[in-house]
């Protein structure tokens, strides 16, 4: 009977036959290094070796894939024994770095979208795409969502009411100062204060439009604390009465290099010494009256330096004007420690709303505290607005 000589059936390693001379002597070598169950590994190696086509799709049954560098070390990537869904990674299509902990090289948290974390000199985290970066803690529901930053506005949002906490330091123990929003019907922006505050001061709205609201800082009441040379209701304090609780205040600016005291040089409307507000409804209710130095007080608004905005300022009269001069250093001082847009008062004349005459009315020289009487159609003196509170 003739025997059949037996023929073994053909493995991937006879298949790269064709090529005996580089590729049977290098899986000989690698093939005495490797372990049975590293065979499959092996395998695909040597079908890429010859060049063959493999399917876009391979699945391997395991929980780990190695690749090896030249030498013996490797790279591993583990599937977690627990899962219980089907996970599909897409990779970037342009360059970027896959962040694990370093500690135990595993992590349970993931980037989506197109992450560039070169960055120059300093770590980023973020998305190279133009939608919210969304913080979450577990699962992806929106109730898992903890912080989220806005592509569209420079805004960090807080999300589904929680809380934005501040810790105590840890050697202090353990306690926070949050903040929390409630139900709105709208949107609420507050604009803190440009400036620190003075002692005794807390914040106060002092302006409201639409979904901004402005806080600056304003003094607590009830203590007669207000003294000359606080900055205060939009100036600078340069007079107060023995309760501390009232007083005067000065502009923190010019309001005019140069005007007129009025249009209107046919009447007197404004002798009060002392009472610049009253001389100032007087003079802007003169009849034919168009322009004038209490009209450019009566339209001014102060600009916010961290204690308010108001509109209700006048033209001072000249025993208020000399109360200026008499605490001049304070008030300079206030201004000059403020610093830019504050000016200075200048020693030069500053129209007061006190008259003269029916064609002139007093001006008020800080050079030499001269009070000249000047032509009430006399551009040459100052403006300088008074409040009182």
């Amino acid at each position: 009977m003739q025997r059949t000589k037996y023929r073994r059936k053909p493995t991937l390693l006879s298949m790269c036959s064709f090529n005996k001379v580089h590729c049977s002597a290098n899986v000989n070598s690698v093939r005495s290094l490797m372990s049975a169950s590293s065979r499959l590994l092996l395998s695909i190696a040597v079908i890429l070796m010859a060049g063959l086509t493999v399917a876009v799709s391979q699945t391997l049954i395991g929980r780990s894939v190695q690749f090896f560098e030249p030498g013996t070390s490797y790279q591993t990537f583990l599937v977690p024994s627990n899962s219980t869904q089907v996970v599909t990674i897409t990779l970037p299509s342009g360059d970027g770095t896959l962040l694990v902990d370093k500690g135990s090289g595993a992590s349970d948290a993931w980037l989506l979208g197109g992450n560039d974390l070169s960055g120059p000199a300093d770590n980023r985290l973020g998305s190279t795409s133009n939608n919210n970066v969304i913080f979450c803690v577990g699962e992806t529901a929106p109730t898992n969502r903890r912080l989220e930053l806005s592509s569209s506005a420079n805004a960090i949002t807080v999300t589904n009411g929680g809380e934005l906490r501040f810790a105590e330091p840890a050697a202090d123990g353990s306690h926070y100062t949050g903040f929390k929003a409630k139900a709105q019907a709208t949107d609420i922006v507050y604009v803190l204060p440009s400036l620190k505050p003075q002692g005794n001061q807390a914040l106060k709205v002092t302006h409201v439009a639409g979904d901004t609201v402005a806080l600056s800082w304003a003094n607590v009441g009830g203590g007669g604390t207000h003294y000359v040379g606080e900055r205060y209701g939009g100036g600078i304090v340069f007079w107060v009465d023995e309760t501390g609780n009232h007083g005067l205040i000065v502009s923190m600016v010019n309001i005019s290099a140069g005007a007129a005291w009025s249009n209107v040089t046919n009447a007197i409307v404004g002798t009060n010494d002392w009472n610049g507000a009253a001389n100032t409804t007087g003079i802007l209710a003169q009849a034919g009256h168009t322009n004038s130095a209490a009209k450019i007080c009566d339209d001014y608004t102060n600009g916010d330096y961290g204690t308010g905005v108001y509109s209700d300022w006048y033209l001072p009269s000249r025993g208020q004007l000399i109360h200026i001069w008499n605490n001049w250093t304070a008030v300079q001082n206030a201004l000059a420690n403020y610093g830019a847009p504050a000016e200075l008062i200048a020693q030069y004349p500053y129209w007061s709303s006190t008259e003269y005459a029916e064609n002139q009315a007093f001006a008020v020289n800080y050079k030499n505290i001269w009070i000249p009487n000047a032509a009430k159609y006399d551009a040459i003196p100052y403006v300088r607005a008074v409040r009182s509170f």
